[in-house]
C-alpha cells in the first residue's frame, strides 16, 4: 500500500507538473471535465501522518496548496492510501465520479495545520 496526494482540477495546472519544489505530480488522463494529477507521499514537507486514519496538513502543505489553488481556482485535494493492487487511475475515476454526482466534499482550510481524513476528498480553500 501507498500514500499519495491527488489534485483535481477543471484547468491545466503547469506548477503541478514542473519541477519537485512544487509539483513532480503525474498528469492523469483528463476524464469528463476534469484533469486529475498524481504524486506519492515521498516524506513529511506537506504532510503528516498520524495513524492510518487521518494526517496533519503543515505550513509547507498550506502553502504549497495555496500556490496551487492561486493558478486553478476551485480544486479537489485528496490525500490518499492505495489499496494493493490499486492504481491512481482507479482512485481517481473514484473521486471524478463522486464529484459528478454530487457528494459534498468538505473545504480543506489553507490558512492553518488542517486535520485530514485519509481518502477523503476536500475542496481547497483558504475562506474557512
Amino acid at each position: 500500500m501507498s500514500y499519495g496526494y491527488f489534485i483535481l482540477s477543471k484547468t491545466p495546472s503547469m506548477i503541478l507538473k514542473s519541477n519537485r519544489t512544487y509539483g513532480g505530480f503525474s498528469g492523469l488522463p483528463k476524464i469528463n471535465n476534469y484533469y486529475g494529477y498524481f504524486r506519492f507521499h515521498e516524506g513529511a514537507a506537506g504532510i503528516i501522518n498520524r495513524g492510518e486514519s487521518y494526517s496533519v496538513l503543515t505550513d509547507a502543505g498550506c502553502g504549497f496548496l495555496l500556490k496551487i489553488q492561486e493558478e486553478i481556482g476551485v480544486g479537489v485535494f485528496a490525500y490518499v492510501l492505495l489499496r494493493n493492487r490499486e492504481s491512481e487511475l482507479d482512485r481517481f475515476q473514484e473521486i471524478e465520479f463522486e464529484l459528478n454526482h454530487g457528494v459534498k466534499f468538505d473545504k480543506l482550510s489553507l490558512k492553518n495545520q488542517s486535520p485530514i481524513i485519509l481518502n477523503s476528498p476536500y475542496f481547497l480553500t483558504k475562506d474557512i
